[in-house]
């Protein structure tokens, strides 16, 4: 046996102990690659932020018990609730300048906590926050009946909000940052692993966006390098409803975005949406 050969052997061993050790670093920690909010503490710059905005706290039972952690102010009458969904790296007073204007507008505000995330219970995990959507949706139609609903998701966030908008009764839905799915996603980052196999939480909007009937508006900057623009451009595709799509030049995945037009842009969205529904 020649010394190239064992070489040879030896390298082709190596490269698929590191292929094998890759995929377990994958399936063992991609909880924290997805969702790395859920293992941060809260940080203390929004601590006190819901009070002095005038938003009231309040926990809502999941359906396996988990606790969702949610942040609350009531529509007055004939306003529409926006039912807001963070990103995988922020929190729901992450929003605020969003709030102070839609509370100013008289829209109620619904913003829950994703599960497992600072002051909500569970365990982080995709399928679970998506019927966690469903479960805020509900408690807040019960709670605030008779008012047009209007989903908003950033991110990840717009996997949830998605999931509302084809299985509950909405106005519309606005998307920062949309993906065509977390599956689509990750095997385009990591071609030569079965990620089909090794993704727990596989976020398939693409597959509930079919089933959305109402207006939807997505916001995405053209420099994204996280969540390329092609991805949104993609679940946009499959979607057969209207889609209004606004590229945000020179914007990143979260630089750049929510510029006062863009702001604007959103709250006329939601007014028109809203007074359509009624």
């Amino acid at each position: 046996m020649s010394v190239i050969y064992l070489l040879v052997k030896i390298t082709a061993g190596l490269a698929v102990v590191a292929y094998l050790a890759i995929g377990l670093l994958l399936y063992v920690n991609q909880a924290r690659f997805l969702f790395p909010g859920a293992y941060m503490p809260f940080p203390t710059e929004l601590d006190g932020f819901a009070s002095a905005a005038g938003l009231e706290t309040r926990k809502i039972t999941a359906s396996d018990g988990a606790e969702l952690f949610l942040l609350l102010h009531a529509p007055q009458p004939g306003k529409p609730i926006v039912i807001t969904f963070h990103g995988n790296g922020s929190y729901p007073e992450s929003y605020s300048f969003l709030y102070a204007g839609w509370i100013a507008s008289g829209y109620g505000v619904v913003a829950p906590a994703a599960r497992g995330y600072p002051r909500s219970s569970g365990t982080a995990d995709g399928e679970m926050m998506q019927q966690d959507a469903l479960a805020v949706h509900d408690w807040a139609v019960n709670a605030y009946p008779g008012h047009n609903v209007i989903v908003f998701g950033q991110s990840l966030g717009t996997s949830p909000a998605i999931r509302i908008a084809a299985r509950r009764k909405v106005a519309g839905a606005v998307l920062v940052s949309p993906f065509k799915s977390m599956l689509s996603l990750v095997q385009e980052k990591m071609p030569y692993l079965p990620i089909s196999l090794l993704l727990k939480s596989p976020f398939r909007t693409d597959l509930d966006i079919g089933a959305v009937t109402v207006p939807i508006i997505v916001f995405h900057g053209d420099r994204d390098t996280l969540v390329p623009i092609a991805s949104a451009k993609d679940l946009a595709a499959v979607a057969k409803t209207d889609v209004r799509f606004e590229v945000i030049a020179g914007a990143g995945h979260n630089d750049g975005l929510f510029s006062p037009d863009m702001v604007e842009r959103i709250a006329e969205f939601i007014e028109a949406t809203s007074n359509a529904s009624r």
